[in-house]
């Protein structure tokens, strides 16, 4: 009879090891749901960051192109208005100092230009380092 009890008892923790064996397993194949479930809406959500980053790049584009072309309209309209000048006044007119301003105004919207470019592309690649950090931080928290 000890031995049946003995039997009975090794019986019933197998039983009971095998139920705990199950129950992990159920826990692991949830947690691997889970894990498919975050994988796939880092991945959404990364497609809808790159789909955002083009949508800046565009909007810069078009606001760089809207800055040049107004840029180019003042420019326009100051040798507009220098041509006229230069034609109502003779050149005696026309002082040295007036001459360097105006040359000056032409120096500083070429300055505005670039300067305005060169901003939005750094602007741009900042954001693009802040974003792929971003990424690259989540994808290796997610291997440790």
């Amino acid at each position: 009879m000890a031995q049946q009890d003995l039997y009975n008892r090794m019986i019933q923790q197998v039983n009971n090891i095998d139920n705990s064996l199950q129950g992990t397993m159920q826990q692991i194949e949830n947690l691997q749901g889970k894990i498919d479930g975050i994988e796939k809406l880092f991945r959404e959500q990364m497609q809808e960051v790159k789909e955002l980053i083009n949508l800046i790049i565009q909007a810069f584009k078009t606001i760089r192109e809207n800055t040049s072309d107004e840029i180019k309209l003042i420019n326009v309209e100051i040798e507009k208005q220098i041509q006229e000048l230069w034609e109502k006044k003779s050149l005696e007119a026309i002082s040295e100092e007036q001459m360097k301003a105006v040359q000056k105004m032409k120096d500083i919207n070429l300055l505005v230009e670039e300067s305005l470019y060169m901003s939005q592309l750094m602007s741009i690649i900042q954001m693009i380092r802040e974003i792929t950090g971003r990424a690259l931080k989540a994808k290796m928290e997610k291997r440790a």
